[in-house]
């Protein structure tokens, strides 16, 4: 018995604490915000959401500061290719429990 109770355990407590995109969404991005004294890159995109059961800022979606750099230049490098070629994007976020301050956090651009 204990040893079905650790077997449940480890598989579910892994998927308990992992957060991760769960969504998806396309749209052309509207506009690309960075700042020089914070690392968050902020887009607005086409059919963004305007909801969400955590966060409470719907202008703008947020790649977080805390994505290693020089990931986060390759994601950036993309918004920026697709801001300026007007392409529709596929967006990856997290509809369910993690935002970046108060905004959506996204995990992917392609």
């Amino acid at each position: 018995m204990k040893r079905k109770f650790l077997l449940l355990m480890m598989v579910l407590v892994p998927a308990a604490v992992h957060a991760d995109y769960d969504a998806n969404f396309r749209g052309k991005i509207l506009d690309v915000i960075t700042y020089p004294y914070n690392d968050t890159i902020l887009i607005r995109v086409e059919n963004q959401p305007k909801s969400h059961p955590i966060c409470g800022n719907f202008d703008y979606l947020a790649l977080d500061a805390g994505v290693e750099e020089h990931r986060r230049q390759y994601v950036f490098a993309r918004m920026l290719a697709a801001y300026a070629a007007g392409e529709v994007v596929n967006i990856g976020y997290d509809s369910k429990d993690l935002c970046s301050g108060d905004r959506i956090r996204i995990y992917r651009v392609g």
